[in-house]
């Protein structure tokens, strides 16, 4: 039999949380990704939820582990404490007044996450040649923690997703 990895252990847990809160009625998962890409041998688990009716809202968890970290672990050739996966959270929201909102938004991240991860915004829009306009601009933001996580943090799991729905309300 097969040993899971760090990777697939983490997996399990996270996805086992998102889904608790789907049946709790709290969000509704639209998008789940569970890949392997041949060309680098790594993998990507990604899970993309929202609140019912905010459907221009959303929160995406995504664990990522590369092929030197699975190898490095199947063949025991480190120490397993230092290896692990990367997890970045992802959330989508439309933006009416950029620069107040970005603001708005760091400010309740930052303070929601205790200051713990560098948060990013990006913004984008689509151009309307109907309109000749561009339609609403859409903040994409990221939580990057700047470090992988392993087993040891399994138990943080249930947090990380709880403050992900949090910070999900708090965006509406």
């Amino acid at each position: 039999m097969i040993h899971p990895t760090i990777y697939d252990n983490i997996k399990v847990v996270l996805e086992g949380e998102v889904y608790d809160l789907d049946l709790a009625g709290k969000i509704k998962i639209v998008h789940r990704e569970d890949m392997m890409d041949l060309a680098s041998l790594s993998r990507l688990y990604r899970i993309e939820f929202m609140i019912e009716g905010k459907e221009e809202q959303s929160a995406m968890i995504e664990l990522v582990v590369t092929a030197e970290d699975l190898s490095k672990e199947i063949l025991e050739l480190e120490e397993v404490e230092q290896l692990g996966c990367t997890l970045i959270i992802y959330f989508s929201t439309p933006v009416a007044d950029i620069a107040k909102e970005c603001q708005e938004i760091e400010k309740t991240l930052t303070e929601l996450w205790e200051h713990r991860p560098v948060i990013k915004q990006k913004i984008t829009s689509v151009f309307s040649s109907e309109k000749s306009a561009l339609i609403q601009p859409k903040n994409e933001i990221s939580l990057h923690f700047g470090r992988k996580i392993n087993e040891d943090n399994i138990a943080d799991i249930e947090n990380l997703v709880e403050y992900t729905y949090l910070s999900l309300l708090q965006l509406l």
